[in-house]
């Protein structure tokens, strides 16, 4: 779906209430002492502001439909979380098995119309993170599982347009694929490469781009992986390191990191504008490109190009002529 308007009729305000609301559904951003509260506390989306949802009488309704075997799923996790949580899971009832739900958010709560035990349906990733340091292979759940996810045109491989951010945000995930490169070189692999994955997956969008290894920093001393560049290569072209990637590289190389590591699945995705960073070529394939990475998962959009709206079906546009969220 991709919602189409003028500057103010409030496309990027129905992604964030979407946002706002299974993120709070999903315990996206909870600890293990918050299942219990119903309470949406906050939302991390650039320009979002919290203290506006609750000044006024807002209602968000969602109307979400899961995959039985996510749900199977789901309950699977459950039981292996209650056994190494006995005390938090105490009062928690066992998740339910409707494949319909309806979620309300109003008056800083949110709530579930069908039965308490039904949003505790959409909980799994929840359980899974809890469990990752006790029992990693719970990580396999990661692709049966879904959960909402955001990106819009400001996260990029920084944080902010500060050049230190700048800097730091390439040195984190430069740090991650120096990881992911070691092992991708081990003879002796137990699990899914992902680095592998990360390049088919980028390839979607940037087709011919492969990855070609490390390469020491200038007048570095040390051995670590903050002291290595990392290099891509389209075609025959010069090899280029991550730092240098275009602004809508950044962008999707963003996302991508993302879906690879955290297995992204079945998931609600919200993309604000992210094809401002993309030349016309790219805009033309970029919605074919995301149904090939993520089939099973929905795409809510934003954009004002006009060479996306012309590869989608007037049934997948939305067309926003004035200021529904106001």
């Amino acid at each position: 779906m991709c919602l189409v308007g003028n500057n103010g009729s409030g496309k990027t305000t129905v992604l964030q209430a979407i946002a706002f609301v299974l993120s709070a559904a999903t315990r996206k951003n909870a600890d293990i002492t918050s299942l219990q509260n119903t309470s949406v506390s906050s939302l991390s989306w650039n320009g979002f502001i919290y203290e506006r949802s609750i000044s006024r009488s807002t209602k968000i309704k969602l109307a979400l439909e899961l995959e039985p075997d996510e749900i199977t799923a789901t309950r699977e996790v459950f039981e292996i979380w209650k056994h190494y949580y006995p005390n938090e899971s105490h009062n928690v009832p066992t998740p339910d098995e409707l494949t319909e739900i309806t979620l309300i958010y109003e008056y800083g709560n949110v709530k579930c119309l069908e039965s308490t035990a039904a949003l505790f349906e959409l909980q799994g990733r929840f359980y899974i993170n809890t469990l990752l340091d006790i029992m990693p292979e719970v990580r396999d759940f990661y692709s049966r599982i879904g959960d909402i996810f955001w990106f819009d045109q400001y996260r990029n491989l920084a944080t902010t347009n500060s050049a230190t951010d700048w800097v730091n945000g390439v040195s984190a995930i430069r740090q991650s694929l120096m990881g992911w490169w070691m092992y991708h070189k081990s003879e002796s692999k137990t699990s899914t490469d992902i680095l592998v994955e990360l390049e088919k997956s980028f390839n979607i969008f940037f087709p011919k781009t492969r990855f070609v290894g490390v390469e020491p920093m200038k007048g570095g001393t040390n051995i670590y992986p903050q002291d290595f560049f990392f290099l891509l290569q389209r075609g025959d072209s010069k090899p280029y390191e991550l730092s240098e990637m275009s602004s809508g590289e950044q962008v999707i190389f963003s996302m991508l990191y993302q879906f690879v590591s955290l297995k992204v699945a079945r998931s609600t995705l919200l993309l604000d504008e992210l094809e401002l960073h993309l030349h016309a070529p790219h805009q033309q394939g970029f919605c074919g490109s995301l149904y090939q990475l993520a089939p099973d998962c929905q795409f809510i959009i934003t954009s004002h190009s006009p060479y996306i709206q012309e590869t989608l079906l007037d049934g997948e546009i939305v067309l926003m002529e004035r200021n529904l969220c106001q």
